[in-house]
């Protein structure tokens, strides 16, 4: 008798009736296979690992080698290894702004405009030109998305550096 092997994605095993769950579900394995650094996964599925992570180290009296191991076949330890070898930088690119502004004890505001089916994003930050991206709507996902385009744009434009605000080097 041959086995057929199919794959199983971790979001297919969350049980629900909601046709919303199941569009976001799809989006994000779309958005996923476009675009890694900008998933935007609605927060259900970190929700669903951090369960999985949870219910493993209780089940399993808190045996840290068997949490490394479900880690490991999710595929979290092999990234969180790379992060770390290649130190990767992990820093929300909105996060790296708000903190840049801070040290330069500056405001920084973000105003969102919805016109036609689209979102746009304004950073501003007093003495700097202000920053926009638009995304398309698609929900809150589409705030974070243009949200996020605009930090990075910021980023550059504004001549921000990796390390700034983050600690002294």
């Amino acid at each position: 008798m041959d086995e057929e092997t199919q794959q199983i994605h971790l979001y297919q095993c969350l049980l629900h009736s909601s046709s919303v769950v199941f569009d976001q579900q799809r989006a994000t394995l779309a958005r996923y296979r476009k675009a890694l650094t900008r998933l935007q996964a609605p927060k259900f599925f970190s929700d669903m690992i951090e369960s999985i992570i949870g219910a493993v180290y209780l089940d399993s009296r808190g045996n840290m080698d068997v949490v490394r191991q479900v880690l490991r076949k999710l595929g979290i330890m092999q990234q969180l290894e790379r992060n770390l070898k290649d130190d990767v930088d992990v820093l929300h690119p909105l996060t790296r702004v708000h903190i840049w502004a801070a040290r330069q004890q500056k405001e920084l505001t973000s105003v969102f405009e919805e016109e036609r089916g689209h979102v746009t994003c304004t950073i501003t930050v007093e003495g700097r030109e202000p920053v926009k991206a638009t995304a398309e709507k698609r929900g809150r996902a589409s705030q974070e998305e243009a949200r996020f385009a605009a930090a990075e744009k910021a980023i550059q434009l504004w001549d921000v550096r990796a390390n700034d605000g983050i600690k002294d080097a």
